[in-house]
């Protein structure tokens, strides 16, 4: 697609403008049209014949105990009254920690790295397959030792350390259902998930490192449970936080030690993994909440695991001696998928770091993007404009020439971050924008591989995903027009039901399949350029409308994005007398860009020239930084609070990255004479 195109008159948006690329070699240009025309037919097979494509897949990419006899049992119009319908692979038995770990030391890759951590001190430590399997083995035996079975739920409260993933495979192992909760939540948001899920255990921590002061987690499981709950044991991770008077306050009979526990008798025993159902859960994990109260959504054994499985090998491409690093908290989906489930069932070797990306120094992941030799990276686009907002020349000084592959995930790729990553990268780097969601458990919409070297040119289904653009009133939108993004069949890493929810069916219905019966509805919005690619608008939710016109708050963050002294902006509605709603900005300039009232007014004009007068902001705040979390997912919802002038009722903001930003927006949204009122 090029800058030239125009948006449809049904009102759809301007195409993003592509940038230059370098040109390609005949061969390359050759092989990379055979390329496409093989995806192309391998697309065109899996959505025809789903069944024969994901069979023959989950054949190919994992062991079974018991084969399945049917691979798909789910119908979209009539599955939406069921409160787990999305079956696949019914009857089949297998086992993740199994696929995870055994086969690949029974296979002969005991010696090679599947885990390496880096800690927030510059330490690094290592885990073969081997010794992953004997650490997993060992707390698989401490969670029997206490009564744990397949079916119950065990909350992983942990930071990002080497025994939550060991957790997560122990309770694969035996068939107990994981539940990480992020680091970051109160105690308050811990015990409400403690009660929904009926939890049995807590593993957490005496203290996690997350870019700061090293908060104490053992205080905050303790106040969780202080009014009692179903929890019977709760095992601590010996890491004290300075200062931390309460590091050896264990409850009697509740609370162990875990070096102690796996250090005791018969724990080295070997532990058999647990044949499951394929249908079986796996883990329950909350969305991101971006949108109000977060829902408990379940993955299946069977059909998570092979799409992990299968989007990491082809996103990814993993070869011999590669080093994979998501840089993604495992407390939410992108961490399960892509830095734990992914390349461990593909027998990868992946990086687990502690801490924040920019912290202590902006360099911290590229030190160790080169002195672990990763070759391919996983991470959001607000990390990115992080490293731009540090300045060209810090970017200049950190080559990281090994990496082959670059993707990110959270929001739409900006232009400026593609740019950057190719000057980083090499030319020769393919940089991916991934759109997805927890409910999906994988990558839905990338760019093919054949396709790389065009920049921002849009994404392609992933195999065997059938997305379309619908109107709201549930025609499809024409070429380059905006509507509701939907998915109309299944696909293998779906979820499978909401948790424990009182409601739970008709709040699956009405989450996901009632706004267009019989299809999949997502929440996004997007459009499809004329070579049949899509591009994420961001929510439904997220837009604004000026005098009863809707206007994407992705289309006004594209265009201030444009300027070379915005890095990062989130665009949310506000209270306006005359138009109902206005336009309201939070922008965060480079770090040698000085804010002002000048700027301001600049940008704002910048707006609509680019749009359209109508669209010109009412207000535009200079902040520095936007709420996220680890996931890179933005919150609007405390923007759009603080933007109507309700700061006192944020809601839960512990999952935020850093929950200290939201006193600092409050405080930099000062009240400002809107750009209406400066025209008037």
């Amino acid at each position: 697609m090029t800058a030239s195109k125009q948006p449809s008159a049904a009102g759809g948006p301007a195409p993003r403008a592509a940038q230059s690329a370098a040109p390609r070699p005949p061969a390359a240009v050759g092989a990379a049209a055979a390329s496409r025309l093989a995806d192309e037919e391998l697309y065109e097979r899996s959505i025809g014949e789903p069944e024969d494509y994901w069979s023959e897949r989950a054949a190919a990419a994992l062991s079974w105990d018991t084969p399945w006899e049917r691979v798909v049992d789910c119908d979209f119009a009539a599955g939406s009254a069921s409160p787990s319908y999305a079956g696949w692979f019914a009857g089949g038995k297998l086992n993740a920690a199994y696929n995870c770990i055994d086969r690949h030391v029974a296979g002969g890759l005991g010696e090679r790295r599947s885990l390496v951590f880096a800690a927030a001190d510059g330490g690094i430590e290592e885990f073969t397959y081997a010794d992953l399997l004997a650490a997993t083995t060992r707390f698989a035996n401490v969670l029997k030792s206490r009564g744990v079975v397949a079916g119950d739920r065990v909350i992983l409260y942990l930071p990002m350390i080497p025994e939550l993933p060991i957790a997560m495979l122990a309770c694969a192992r035996l068939g107990a259902v994981h539940a990480v909760v992020f680091a970051g939540f109160s105690s308050q948001a811990l015990g409400a998930r403690i009660d929904a899920w009926g939890a049995r255990v807590v593993v957490t921590s005496e203290a996690g490192w997350r870019g700061g002061p090293a908060p104490g987690l053992k205080g905050e499981v303790d106040r969780a449970l202080a009014a009692g709950s179903s929890v019977e044991t709760v095992v601590v991770v010996a890491r004290r936080a300075d200062g931390d008077e309460d590091h050896a306050r264990l409850v009697a009979g509740r609370d162990l030690w875990w070096h102690e526990a796996v250090a005791a008798a018969g724990m080295a025993a070997p532990c058999a993994c647990e044949p499951l159902a394929a249908t079986a859960p796996l883990f329950i994990l909350s969305t991101s909440g971006s949108a109000g109260a977060p829902k408990g959504v379940v993955h299946a054994v069977g059909g998570y695991l092979l799409y992990a499985a299968e989007t990491f090998r082809h996103v990814f491409a993993p070869g011999e001696g590669d080093v994979h690093f998501c840089a993604a908290d495992i407390g939410w989906i992108t961490g399960h998928t892509y830095l734990v489930y992914g390349p461990l069932a593909v027998g990868a070797t992946t990086l687990l770091y502690e801490g924040a990306p920019g912290r202590p120094q902006p360099d911290r992941l590229a030190d160790l993007i080169v002195s672990q030799g990763v070759t391919s990276l996983y991470t959001t686009p607000a990390v990115v404009h992080a490293f731009t907002a540090a300045g060209r020349g810090w970017a200049a000084a950190h080559p990281m020439p090994g990496v082959k592959i670059v993707a990110t995930v959270g929001d739409p790729l900006s232009s400026e971050a593609w740019d950057w990553c190719r000057s980083q990268f090499g030319a020769g780097c393919p940089v991916l924008d991934t759109w997805w969601q927890t409910e999906t458990g994988g990558i839905l919409l990338t760019p093919w591989r054949s396709e790389t070297g065009e920049p921002l040119a849009g994404s392609r289904p992933y195999f065997g995903v059938a997305p379309l653009v619908l109107r709201n009133d549930g025609r499809p939108a024409d070429v380059l027009e905006r509507g509701n993004l939907c998915l109309a069949q299944p696909w293998p890493g779906m979820m499978t039901g909401i948790w424990c929810d009182a409601d739970n069916v008709a709040r699956f219905r009405a989450s996901y399949f009632a706004r267009f019966p019989g299809l999949y509805y997502t929440g996004d919005q997007a459009y499809i350029d004329e070579d049949g690619r899509f591009h994420i608008e961001g929510s439904s939710d997220d837009d604004v409308w000026v005098l009863g016109e809707r206007l994407s708050s992705v289309e006004v963050e594209r265009a201030l994005l444009s300027d070379a002294k915005v890095v990062e902006t989130a665009v949310v509605g506000c209270p306006d007398p005359v138009k109902g709603e206005g336009i309201c900005c939070y922008v965060v300039l480079r770090d040698d860009v000085e804010p002002s009232d000048a700027l301001r007014e600049k940008l704002a004009q910048h707006v609509g020239e680019v749009i359209g007068p109508f669209a010109v902001p009412d207000r535009v705040h200079f902040v520095a930084a936007l709420p996220r979390t680890r996931s890179g997912k933005m919150i609007r919802r405390i923007l759009r609070k603080i933007a109507e002038g309700d700061p006192t009722d944020l809601g839960d903001t512990t999952m935020l990255a850093d929950p200290s930003i939201v006193t600092d927006l409050v405080h930099e949204t000062r009240p400002q004479t809107t750009q209406a009122e400066a025209r008037r």
